[in-house]
């Protein structure tokens, strides 16, 4: 149980996110989730498939592009 309440606390600590099906469209949570992140002070990397970029952030095609672990 222990190891369990560890690895949920290493979770919530984390201080760089990485949101897996952002999209532009501000209705969808994938939109949402980002920029409550961003608002809150998280580093967080897009990721969606198309690619590009949006909303003036580089956008990561999949998790595996992601510059940070």
């Amino acid at each position: 149980m222990e190891n369990t309440r560890e690895l949920i606390q290493e979770f919530v600590d984390c201080d760089v996110w990485a949101v897996v099906g952002y999209s532009e469209d501000s209705r969808k949570y994938g939109h949402i989730i980002l920029n409550d992140l961003r608002r809150a002070g998280y580093q967080v990397y897009p990721v969606n498939k198309k690619g590009g970029e949006m909303d003036g952030m580089k956008v990561f095609e999949s998790v595996s592009e992601l510059p940070k672990e």
